[in-house]
């Protein structure tokens, strides 16, 4: 009895071994591609980050410049303030003009740097340092006061305690604009290392699946090979113990599932080349009795034939004798 020889197939069977190996191929690529996606986007947002926490370190450190020139500038007004000689006071009215020059520097470096941020503290930062600069600029007006008055030779004790008030205020401010960067810088810190935390958990999650996802479809590509050509080696040995009933079982269509099919045709042939010879030969064997049937006859008859020739022949005798 000739065995089933095909069932349902699914379309991944279907294909052809090279498509088979081309889909292990990119499923083996696909994480890379992803993670190399996802480290393109993510050092972008680091990048981003990262400008960021130095624009803000750079105004923090512009900050503590800006307020040590500024005490400077307090100091320079309060020696002119009591400065009695002539070339003294020359020199430290050129010294103080060149501190207010410094100022203006670092005022202007302050002022040019980038904050890219876009979140509420860094737009009240960029407030704060507006309203920064215009307390700076009362203040340098009322050192260049002192410094006008210093030149005619006018002391002004009032102009100093309004000096040393608004250096005080102005320092106030500063301090609390370097605590508020001081607060964005870490919290930019902050986000770098979630942003490389999440970066190096999403890495290897995708590594990880599409490590298991290659090792599945390797799986199922090297059993869906393997234990086919076992089936086919197996009816290949019953072929060679001369039992023509087994055929392989057929549920694919690519190259294996061809063979299977060209194998089954094979046996299918052969079959019927067996049948056809075991037909010949019982013909045969019946040609052979009916003709051995035949001659068993002639012989019969032949000695039946022999015999009346002798009766005849003794017959003749007696009748020679007779006469």
């Amino acid at each position: 009895m000739i065995k089933s020889t095909t069932r349902k197939s699914f379309g991944f069977r279907n294909l052809s071994t090279t498509k088979k190996l081309l889909v292990l191929g990119a499923a083996c690529m696909a994480p890379g591609v992803v993670v190399g996606a996802f480290g393109l986007t993510s050092l972008q947002k680091l990048d981003v980050a990262s400008e960021e926490a130095q624009s803000l370190e750079q105004v923090s450190a512009k900050l503590y410049h800006l307020d040590n020139r500024n005490s400077e500038l307090k100091v320079d007004a309060l020696k002119v303030m009591v400065a009695t000689d002539a070339r003294t006071i020359a020199d430290l009215v050129a010294e103080a003009e060149e501190d207010v020059a410094t100022v203006d520097e670092v005022n202007a470096e302050l002022a040019s740097i980038d904050l890219t941020g876009t979140d509420a503290l860094t737009r009240e930062l960029e407030n704060d340092l507006d309203v920064l600069s215009g307390h700076l600029d009362e203040y340098k007006s009322s050192i260049l006061a002192v410094i006008e008055k210093s030149r005619a030779g006018a002391a002004d004790t009032p102009l100093v305690a309004e000096i040393v008030e608004k250096d005080s205020a102005l320092g106030d401010i500063v301090d609390e604009i370097r605590a508020d960067v001081d607060e964005l810088v870490e919290g930019e810190r902050e986000q770098l290392e979630a942003l490389q935390s999440a970066t190096t958990r999403s890495v290897v999650v995708v590594l990880v699946v599409g490590l298991l996802v290659a090792s599945f479809l390797a799986v199922v590509i090297a059993r869906g090979i393997s234990g086919r050509l076992a089936r086919v080696k197996t009816t290949l040995a019953s072929l060679a113990e001369g039992r023509l009933d087994e055929r392989v079982e057929v549920d694919s269509t690519d190259e294996i599932g061809a063979m299977a099919t060209a194998y089954n045709d094979a046996v299918d042939s052969l079959s019927e080349a067996m049948r056809a010879m075991d037909a010949n030969s019982q013909a045969l064997a019946s040609a052979s009795e009916e003709l051995s049937s035949v001659s068993m006859q002639m012989s019969g008859s032949a000695q039946e034939s022999a015999s009346q020739s002798e009766l005849v022949s003794a017959a003749a005798e007696q009748v020679t004798r007779n006469v």
